[in-house]
């Protein structure tokens, strides 16, 4: 191996090992020196290839937004040709299988999503950026599709909000939830349903909205 090589080495080793730690603990309760212990590297490497703590956790977040990006779970909620109604039921199905029970880098990656909301550090708005802006967005166009053009966008954006509060409750609400309703384990067939309970409940609020039923108001902005 020439010195290339090692240093990509002892760099993606660095990585992958501060990716672990940063989900299992966060930024705050991290250290380097365990980072550095866990990649079998000294703290000069992690200085000379990420600058600092926070340079190294930043590298973190954009390998994070990578390896999400490179999945395709979110695929079909893009599709513009594809009915609303199944737009938004892949989208709920696709959130709720990456943060309880996707693919192992997925996973990690979305823990430290969660993490950065739940104790926001400096790299948050790459955070809002590169991973929340995007998916905002998208459930934003398949809500509009869903109550007309003639809904109001910030009416849009609190319908979006309330659909993504669903499964965060799903999501963070995990050890309450299952001892309230000890069938639910979370297994695959669980997300399933959920998911499946999820767009349901929203889909038939926002046809009831959409169909001007309700006595919300909202301006656009």
């Amino acid at each position: 191996m020439d010195v290339t090589e090692r240093c990509s080495s002892t760099r993606d080793k660095v990585l992958t090992q501060a990716t672990e730690v940063f989900a299992e603990k966060g930024f705050r309760k991290t250290t380097v020196r365990e980072i550095a212990a866990r990649a079998g590297a000294n703290l000069n490497a992690i200085n000379y290839y990420f600058g600092d703590k926070q340079g190294l956790y930043r590298a973190v977040i954009e390998a994070a937004h990578e390896a999400i990006d490179a999945h395709q779970e979110f695929q079909a909620a893009r599709d513009p040709d594809l009915d609303p109604k199944l737009r938004l039921r892949a989208f709920v199905s696709a959130f709720l299988h990456r943060v309880m029970g996707g693919r192992h880098s997925a996973v990690h990656a979305e823990r430290l999503m969660m993490m950065e909301l739940a104790e926001p550090t400096g790299a948050l708005d790459m955070v809002v950026d590169k991973f929340i802006g995007p998916r905002f967005r998208l459930l934003c166009e398949i809500v509009r599709q869903l109550m007309g053009g003639q809904a109001a966008q910030r009416q849009v954006e609190l319908c979006v909000q309330s659909i993504i509060g669903q499964c965060i409750h799903l999501v963070r609400n995990r050890a309450v939830a299952s001892r309230l309703m000890p069938y639910l384990t979370y297994t695959p067939e669980d997300l399933k349903w959920m998911a499946e309970h999820v767009s349901a409940f929203s889909l038939n609020a926002l046809m009831h909205m959409g169909n001007g039923n309700s006595n919300e108001k909202g301006e656009d902005t």
